[in-house]
This record gives C-alpha cells, structure tokens and sequence, in this order.
C-alpha cells in the first residue's frame, strides 16, 4: 500500500475524500455506500439511519450545536471588522432563532371619497340589519 507524503500513514482512496458528507457505512461488497446520511446523522435511510436511537442521537448533535452557532453570530455581529452586511444578517439570524422574528405590516392608503362611500355603505348595511318598528 502507498505511504501518504504528508502523513507518513497509509495513502487516502480516492473513493474516500469523494464521499465525506455520505453514508458512512459500507455496502456487502465492501464500498461505500454513497448516499446521503439522514440529517443531524452518519448513515443513511437504508442503513439504519431512521432508527429511533439513530435518529434520538441526531438530535442530540443538532441541539449541542446550537449554542457554539448562537456565540459564532454574537461573535460575528461584535467584530468591528466584519462588514455591516454580515453583522446585521447575524443579528437578524439569531432574534429569528429566539424567536423573535419580525412582522410583516402592510399600511393602506385610502382616498376620502373611499372613506365616505364606506361610511355610507355601512350605514345602509346597519340600517337593513335593525329595520325601524312599524315597518
């Protein structure tokens, strides 16, 4: 087998640096399995990776990352050298995160003779709602 120049150790396949990110397990023919693993996991659907210890231990990974991502965007909006951009996208991205994400307010304009023909419309419309005694 081939030493690797840099670490003295066994030469890395091809087929290895390829699938980083894929399924980590093997197929019964000995290569890799080549698919993507479930999210927050390391295998596959196939291999197991919809498993409930599988799938309990993914969440585990996702919630411990949580609050290193939180402190990188407190870092990233306190760096004076950071562009504004990228500072107000990472405070934007960690209220969302918390929760606090903004509303969407549309503001209507109407002109007055709208107004009055709305006020007469709705006039009309009480006024059909409680007719007067007598009739």
């Amino acid at each position: 087998m081939a030493k690797d120049p840099s670490t003295g150790g066994p030469m890395e396949h091809e087929t290895d640096r390829i699938r980083e990110g894929r399924c980590s397990a093997r197929r019964t023919n000995g290569q890799p399995c080549g698919n993507w693993p479930m999210h927050g996991g390391t295998i596959c659907r196939k291999h197991g990776g919809a498993a409930t210890q599988v799938r309990n231990a993914a969440a585990a990974r996702i919630a411990a990352a949580q609050d290193p991502a939180a402190a990188k965007l407190v870092e990233l909006m306190q760096n004076p050298k950071v562009p504004y951009g990228i500072q107000l996208a990472a405070a934007k991205d960690l209220l969302d995160r918390g929760g606090n994400k903004s509303r969407d307010t549309i503001l209507l304009e109407t002109k007055k003779w709208e107004q009055v023909a709305n006020g007469i419309v709705d006039e009309i419309s009480f006024a059909a709602d409680f007719p007067e005694e007598g009739e």
